[in-house]
């Protein structure tokens, strides 16, 4: 099994200046964030915390979609979300705001098209409670121009496999009404649904097993070979020990679980908040803000690594050899599998993700 003892053996030969260059990086981060007063903003920061630029938001935002050629992000409120805020990241300006249809709400993430062309929104239908891809027109004032069915109830996160053809979704499978109320905790059903982006069908399914029907698909990040690391929220038997990672290649017909070491586990609380590949895809880090915990997991091998504490850790980036973790502290630090390191702490209550700007 790999070790914490078995990585730091191997950075023995990594350079000083790595690590140098990681503290004075000039990479520009965005994240939503309450202040002291509880106004919701989004805040474009750098390593130290200053704020380079923050912008009043209606209500808490969530995750965020970048322009591949664009100084465009766009900001998703928190499901169920009513905005979409268009942030100009070179001006630091609010550029506009994105508003469901009658009858939908966001549901916290999207992703753009390839060309950038279009951008694919997770949605909600209040009547029915299915889920659903909203396309709108990135070329035209982002007017909505269709939709097509998410591959089952509440699509949280979906992005676009470097194929630049296929989009996948991370399906929570949780019915909730406008007051965040789950309704069918008994019968959820989730998934990873893959679906073609020009005609929106269904390609690929997977699930889990069916004694962890219960394992909400929340969050995802990809790998530059489409491999998709998986964060989960259990919502069946409080003292259950159940795997909240999990990996997956397309064409493979079940998740490659990730856990925990032993010891470990119970201290994720049974809630995974955000996941990411490291940029050479060597390492998964996931969070659990209500553990208060950080896990990291070698990609490769599946092989849990090792377990750290982060104070209501959840934002997560992948920067040079390590990750940063923002946490409701108001504090970021540097995570790698050799330290925990703490680079600055703020007057701002950091949301649940992170981007790198």
């Amino acid at each position: 099994m790999l070790t914490r003892r078995n990585f730091l053996a191997g950075l023995s030969a990594v350079p000083l200046v790595s690590r140098i260059s990681f503290a004075s990086t000039s990479s520009l981060f965005l994240s939503c964030a309450d202040d002291r007063a509880r106004n919701h903003h989004v805040v474009g920061f750098d390593l130290t915390g200053a704020p380079h630029f923050k912008i009043k938001l209606p209500a808490r935002g969530h995750g965020y979609a970048q322009h591949a050629t664009r100084a465009e992000t766009i900001v998703f409120g928190r499901r169920p979300g009513s905005f979409a805020a268009l942030v100009d990241t070179r001006a630091g300006t609010l550029a506009g705001m994105i508003d469901p249809p009658q009858g939908r709400c966001f549901y916290g993430h999207g992703t753009f098209s390839a060309d950038g062309a279009l951008l694919y929104v997770c949605e909600h239908d209040d009547a029915t409670g299915n889920g659903f891809i909203g396309v709108y027109d990135a070329q035209h004032s982002y007017k909505r121009i269709g939709d097509f069915a998410a591959g089952g109830i509440g699509p949280h996160e979906v992005r676009l496999l470097p194929d630049g053809q296929t989009l996948v979704v991370a399906v929570g499978g949780i019915l909730t009404d406008g007051k965040r109320d789950k309704l069918n905790i008994a019968t959820m059903d989730p998934s990873i649904a893959y679906l073609d982006a020009a005609s929106g069908k269904v390609v690929e399914q997977v699930r889990a097993p069916a004694e962890w029907h219960q394992l909400s698909i929340r969050h995802i990040d990809l790998d530059a070979q489409g491999r998709v690391a998986i964060a989960m929220q259990y919502e069946g038997d409080a003292g259950a020990s159940v795997p909240l990672a999990a990996l997956h290649v397309r064409g493979q017909t079940a998740l490659q679980f990730l856990r925990a070491g032993e010891d470990d586990a119970m201290r994720l609380k049974q809630y995974l908040g955000d996941i990411a590949f490291s940029v050479d895809g060597a390492t998964i880090c996931a969070t659990s803000p209500v553990g208060s915990v950080v896990a990291l997991w070698d990609a490769r091998s599946g092989a849990y690594i090792e377990m750290t504490d982060a104070a209501d850790g959840c934002g997560i980036v992948s920067l040079g050899e390590a990750f940063v973790v923002s946490g409701g502290d108001g504090r970021l630090r540097r995570l790698d599998t050799a330290a925990n390191e703490p680079l600055a702490a703020t007057s701002w209550t950091w949301d649940n993700h992170m981007a790198v700007i």
